[in-house]
């Protein structure tokens, strides 16, 4: 049993050591300004506000995640991030409150995606960013595989969406992909920049 025991924890690492490169890759793609007011929606661990703080010390961190565990786990790992339990799709922030909005391997897991999305457009700035990335396939075959094949994280798992399946949404909301780019070469993991569509 301890074998069992230390196996597992071992795998655990593993998973901690892999995400966590994750998203600092994912947070050196992000541009910043000064004093910005930023949201992690989904913000497990708060690993990523972390990340955040120590290449941009002026920002001011805001969290939500929909399991009370894991933000009591970012309220240790990230002492300077306001953090609170609450639903990407109904996110308790007034309108137009924040300058960027991150989201990394969680859109996913979402069951109503459309109004995330919704969510993000209310309370993102008019020059606010939204940096969205995730398994994010190029055709409909490379869907089907990836959505067969599913998520190996122990959340549950509802789909995987094409880059252009994601914009009809947006497009929806009145915001627009100003960038997309890979996170990891040869691999799905994309990261899309998302701004509003300018008038």
């Amino acid at each position: 049993m301890k074998i069992v025991s230390w196996y597992n924890k071992l795998l655990d690492r593993k998973k901690e050591y892999f995400r966590d490169l994750n998203h600092k890759k994912f947070v050196s793609h992000i541009t910043i300004p000064q004093n910005a007011k930023v949201l992690d929606i989904s913000c497990g661990n708060g690993n990523e506000l972390n990340i955040v703080h120590k290449y941009f010390p002026s920002t001011l961190l805001y969290g939500i995640d929909m399991q009370q565990a894991e933000i009591n786990k970012a309220l240790k790992h990230c002492r300077r991030g306001n953090f609170q339990v609450a639903y990407a799709e109904n996110l308790p922030f007034e309108n137009k409150s924040f300058d960027l909005i991150i989201s990394c391997m969680t859109y996913h897991h979402y069951k109503n995606p459309a109004q995330v999305i919704k969510e993000v457009a209310r309370v993102l700035t008019d020059e606010g960013m939204f940096y969205l990335g995730d398994i994010i396939p190029s055709y409909f075959f490379s869907k089907f595989y990836s959505n067969l094949h599913g998520c190996s994280e122990p959340y549950h798992f509802e789909s995987y969406y094409t880059k252009n399946n994601i914009e009809k949404v947006l497009k929806k909301y009145g915001l627009t992909i100003k960038e997309d780019f890979l996170l990891k070469k040869f691999s799905m993991q994309r990261i899309l920049v998302i701004k509003r569509v300018s008038e």
